[in-house]
């Protein structure tokens, strides 16, 4: 079998979901896995989602983008670091936004998940520092959220890159009309785009969709409970 390449997006704490398609997807020594970002938050495994894409890397080859929930919480924790690190798995601060922006929408779900494992979050600030924001490979351009398509992408700030919802929404729009008959321009003339964080669910899929150049690869997976997380072969456009 040649080596592939198979985008990965949103897992949300879903360590189950991510053993399932890492099954399927069986991966060997040459194939290259990249991650789109947002491993933590909603589901309870979140702590377990990283250790497993750690000990991927022992099997095959691994990128590992940053999502905005990933850097919402590890950036929380490393600025109250010292707090954090007090808390009990049945304590919680009066005021848990002070610490993590994100605290209601799963980030309370990631710390129990370190809390009940015994370990600190601090284990796996490498893993974070050491996922980037955007990925380039064979003229394709893989991101969490999505970039400002009319500026090269090296200029644009983090803030942009993991939040962006703007060009999925262009692509979208020019998949649907009378416009689709023109190229979707994008500055740094990528041929595909490779997105997460936006859920394809928005719009009733259950599955990754193409829109013209930009693929979205978010299908909900912690954020609906029949969520089924897919790889996407690069090469091919074949879901797995």
């Amino acid at each position: 079998m040649p080596p592939r390449t198979i985008a990965i997006a949103d897992i949300h704490g879903e360590v189950q979901e991510l053993n399932n398609l890492i099954a399927r997807i069986a991966p060997q020594k040459h194939d290259l896995l990249i991650f789109l970002g947002d491993y933590v938050d909603r589901g309870f495994h979140s702590y377990n989602v990283i250790q497993t894409i750690i000990k991927l890397k022992e099997v095959c080859r691994v990128v590992t983008l940053r999502g905005n929930h990933d850097y919402e919480f590890f950036e929380g924790y490393r600025a109250y670091k010292d707090e954090v690190d007090t808390w009990k798995v049945d304590y919680w601060d009066p005021h848990p936004g002070k610490f993590f922006s994100l605290w209601n929408q799963g980030a309370k779900e990631t710390f129990l998940s370190y809390a009940k494992a015994g370990v600190k979050i601090e284990e796996h600030l490498d893993f974070y520092n050491n996922c980037a924001d955007y990925f380039v490979t064979n003229n394709k351009v893989f991101v969490h959220g999505g970039f400002n398509r009319h500026v090269p992408i090296h200029t644009q700030s983090s803030d942009v890159l993991l939040w962006d919802r703007d060009l999925l929404l262009a692509a979208l729009s020019h998949n649907a009309g009378a416009i689709k008959k023109h190229k979707f321009k994008i500055k740094d003339g990528f041929d595909e785009v490779y997105l997460g964080h936006t859920p394809v669910n928005y719009w009733g899929y259950t599955t990754p969709q193409k829109f013209g150049p930009v693929w979205a690869l978010d299908t909900g997976v912690g954020k609906y409970g029949t969520a089924v997380l897919y790889g996407v072969n690069v090469d091919t456009g074949e879901l797995i």
